[in-house]
């Protein structure tokens, strides 16, 4: 699958600064050939180069620049057939593994199709394909997760140390909890004590929570 470059985007910004290719390539301390490559799409920068090439050459802000790399890594991989990731070795393409997002956590999560693939940097792709991204829905992890916090969850339920931080269902309801276990028995508790604890013998544990992301 051909995917979209960013070349065209480069090529008329540097076109706006009035700045050749030899400008280019000296600010990121590379060749104007390379900078050539990279606007009529035969390569695609990695980040750390699309990075230093908005920051360094065009004088973006970090903020923009992060902006403008978001959006193009997500472009990239809008149109995955759904289903699975792909197949990528981060170290030998330099490409970024996407997770799966769901906005809702489906029945059988392993098949449903996600809502959305968001691209995140993670070094081994074995560990990325047992990842998915879910958003807190409410303040019940709060102050430790606030809400709208984005969530990278792990499928891989194996051996879960005591006092996880869980992603599991309750009924129809998705919640995040701390999970302690006793033999055959659970306690789910809350952050916020304004929500009540569970204690009971059969939770659904979706996946452990492995990373918080949050705006500020």
């Amino acid at each position: 699958m051909k995917t979209p470059h960013i070349g065209g985007y480069l090529k008329a910004l540097r076109k706006e600064k009035h700045k050749t290719l030899k400008d280019i390539g000296d600010a990121i301390n590379t060749s104007a050939s390379y900078i050539s490559q990279l606007e009529k799409g035969v390569r695609n920068p990695s980040d750390d180069v699309l990075e230093q090439i908005l920051k360094s050459a065009f004088l973006m802000s970090e903020s923009d620049a992060e902006i403008i790399l978001r959006k193009w890594r997500i472009e990239q991989y809008q149109n995955i057939p759904e289903g699975a990731l792909p197949e990528v070795n981060f170290k030998k393409t330099g490409e970024v593994p996407v997770l799966p997002y769901f906005k809702e956590i489906p029945q059988d999560i392993k098949s449903a199709k996600p809502d959305e693939f968001w691209p995140f940097f993670i070094e081994d792709p074995e560990v990325a394909k047992n990842l998915f991204i879910w958003q807190m829905k409410d303040d019940s992890m709060e102050p430790h997760i606030p809400e709208g916090a984005i969530l990278i969850i792990d499928r891989n339920t194996n051996n879960l140390p005591y006092r996880s931080v869980i992603l599991c269902r309750s009924e129809t309801k998705s919640n995040v909890r701390y999970l302690e276990k006793r033999e055959d028995k659970y306690k789910l508790t809350p952050a916020n004590n304004k929500y009540p604890v569970y204690f009971g013998g059969e939770v659904e544990v979706l996946g452990m929570v492995k990373k918080m992301l949050i705006d500020v």
